[in-house]
């Protein structure tokens, strides 16, 4: 059945177990069913509803299912505990129409998720999942914007800030109702009015604050030094949740719950499913085998009955054996498309962003030129403000990462000195040239900011100065740009030599040397290029040494 509804989170000081054998009896007795019976097993509450409950030593698992008409619904709440490590709680609802003409399910979480956080809260990174909305204030301020940039979580953050005239409390109990259906889905959090206004003031924040009773969906890995981070982050404005408060409500829902759908499963809770999992009907059975029979007087007859049932219990345990096959065959060709599906829609995510991008600095290019042109014929100089670009400015056309090779030579600062073959690698993927033109404006503003340093024009590393690079000089964006590499990898000796490249012996008397400085040419797929440096230039040769530009290095994660 489709997936409607998923909510996947830490608790802690808490056994999951017991929790989920709680809310989902409370919850049973919600829907009319009273003193449910909750010990392994499957069981059948009324015509078409069937409960069955597994349990193992680190997991138990819950699921009510719902044959009936014009809907089939299926609800499964799982704990599991990590040996020595993290208690998770994972609840999922899936449904399908039974009869034609069926509206979808609207997006409402179903009761139990509100029932557990009543209950317990939910952990995922820095980011707290509630029942209610937290109320944040001027001095919790900046324990929100620690949640905002954490990396670890994965939930979105809602924040709805105050707005700026009415009521404090009607608008707090409208951003309420507007967050009601994210419960389990997203971190939601209310700024007072102090807040809001200490937020909107924040220099450091300019372009990712929320303010004006507008409510904003951050997304995980929040970059408050990047501008063009911002357009990741959706801002739903207060006119619109004024103007239709409903069609507001459901376009806040949409996204947490398509992301929560989509996003894989913790590899803790992958394995559950990959184990096969599910009702502890096959071990009972195969228990009931292996006991021997009681048979207070030898009859034939009897006996010949026994043999006819244990062939029968064998059969059905055979038949039970292939189900529970095919049930873990069916989980791991559904996760491994949730898997791919989440993935393909990161990186159109991203396709887009890298077009917004690049569209804007278009626009800001054109609009300067428009400008200085205008300034030079208001100037009287006619044929200086169309004058031909020379020749060794222009921005070569490439089609493929190999043809760079042609190129680096108009270079003034920048020795280039890589192993083409591997570079050439790049140009088996259909965004060769994509990559290819990036990678020749990350040389350009490379040989900008040495000739920069050169000239005492700036004093600080490369990925400062692509943060706001000096009047005329070509830059990057500072997102693309790591200085160094994770611990990890430089700690890891394989991963470290790979990292190693040619460099004048006048830099290094060894002729090589590491450069954990590199530049991502892409940061999702595979492939995920890279282009590795080492800044020189203020050493013997003032120059930049680049050693590498081909796919992503062997790390951690590779």
């Amino acid at each position: 059945m489709p997936l409607h509804y998923r909510s996947v989170f830490q608790v802690r000081d808490a056994n999951p177990a017991d929790v989920a054998r709680e809310q989902f009896a409370g919850w049973l007795e919600e829907l009319g069913n009273q003193e449910v019976d909750l010990s392994p097993g499957r069981r059948t509450l009324a015509e078409g509803v069937e409960l069955a409950v597994a349990e193992g030593p680190d997991t138990a698992r819950f699921r009510l299912r719902n044959s009936g008409y014009p809907v089939r619904l299926m609800t499964t709440l799982t704990a599991h505990c990590e040996p020595g490590g993290a208690a998770w709680l994972w609840l999922e609802q899936e449904y399908e129409a039974s009869a034609t003409n069926v509206e979808p399910l609207k997006l409402r979480p179903p009761g139990l998720i509100r029932g557990i956080l009543q209950c317990v809260d939910g952990y995922d990174g820095l980011a707290v999942l509630t029942e209610e909305p937290q109320r944040v204030t001027a001095t919790g301020l900046d324990v929100l914007i620690d949640v905002l940039c954490d990396d670890e979580h994965q939930v979105p953050v809602v924040v709805a800030s105050t707005h700026p005239w009415r009521n404090t409390a009607e608008w707090t109990e409208t951003a309420r109702d507007l967050t009601a259906n994210l419960t389990g889905t997203a971190a939601v959090y209310i700024l007072d009015r102090e807040a809001t206004d200490l937020l909107d003031g924040m220099a450091a924040f300019e372009d990712h604050k929320v303010y004006g009773g507008a409510v904003r969906t951050y997304l995980p890995g929040v970059d408050p030094a990047s501008p063009s981070d911002a357009s990741r982050h959706r801002v739903l404005p207060q006119a619109r949740i004024v103007e239709s408060p409903g069609r507001a409500k459901m376009l806040l829902t949409m996204l947490p719950w398509q992301q929560a759908r989509t996003r894989p499963l913790p590899e803790a809770l992958r394995r559950i499913d990959a184990g096969g999992f599910e009702s502890g009907t096959k071990t009972d059975v195969a228990r009931l085998l292996r006991e021997p029979a009681v048979v207070a007087h030898a009859d034939p007859a009897a006996e010949g009955l026994t043999l006819r049932l244990s062939a029968a219990l064998q059969e059905a345990l055979n038949r039970i054996g292939h189900y529970e096959q095919q049930v873990r065959e069916a989980n791991a060709r559904r996760r491994v498309a949730e898997d791919q599906a989440y993935e393909a829609e990161r990186q159109a995510e991203k396709e887009i962003l890298d077009h917004d991008a690049t569209r804007t600095e278009l626009d800001s290019a054109l609009d300067q030129v428009r400008w200085l042109q205008s300034e030079l014929l208001g100037s009287g100089l006619v044929e200086r403000a169309y004058a031909p670009v020379p020749s060794d400015q222009r921005t070569p056309q490439l089609l493929s990462v190999g043809e760079l090779r042609h190129h680096v030579r108009r270079l003034r600062r920048v020795s280039v000195a890589v192993d083409w073959e591997v570079a050439e690698r790049l140009d088996e993927s259909f965004k060769a040239a994509t990559w290819a033109a990036k990678a020749w404006r990350a040389l350009r503003a490379l040989d900008d900011y040495a000739e920069a340093r050169a000239n005492r024009e700036f004093d600080r590393d490369f990925y400062a100065y692509c943060q706001q690079p000096p009047p005329g000089r070509t830059g990057i964006s500072a997102n693309v740009v790591a200085m160094t590499e994770s611990d990890d990898t430089r700690g890891n000796r394989r991963f470290a030599a790979a990292r190693q490249f040619t460099v004048p012996t006048k830099v290094n008397p060894e002729g090589r040397l590491h450069m954990w400085a590199h530049v991502k040419l892409d940061s999702t797929g595979r492939t995920a290029p890279r282009m590795h440096f080492y800044d020189d230039t203020a050493g013997p040769t003032t120059r930049i040494h680049v050693g590498y530009i081909g796919p992503h290095l062997p790390n951690k994660q590779s």
